[in-house]
């Protein structure tokens, strides 16, 4: 799995720097849509900023109890966030 080709929904500002960049992350079982009233919230106080909600970002598959290791999922979510500042242009302190 690579966590930068992770579906998303994005709420994107017309700022050409978008600020802040949230992330919201939805439950096990659950789907990116879930998070979207929060998304829309968000987006809607905070003008300049990008709203990201990544669909099933639970990384490798693992044994055992089918929903790999917690490691393996820290990774996956820290190379997407990683890459989002990249994309985006934006600090670990924005």
């Amino acid at each position: 799995m690579n966590p930068l080709d992770t579906e998303a929904i994005e709420l994107l500002s017309a700022a050409a720097s978008p600020r802040p960049l949230f992330v919201l992350l939805h439950d096990e079982g659950g789907v990116a849509a879930d998070m979207l009233v929060m998304g829309n919230l968000l987006g809607d106080a905070f003008a300049e900023s990008a709203v990201l909600i990544p669909e099933g970002l639970v990384g490798p598959q693992g044994t055992g109890n089918g929903h790999g290791s917690l490691p393996a999922r820290v990774e996956a979510l820290a190379a997407y966030l990683r890459g989002q500042q990249q994309r985006f242009d934006v600090l670990q302190s924005d």
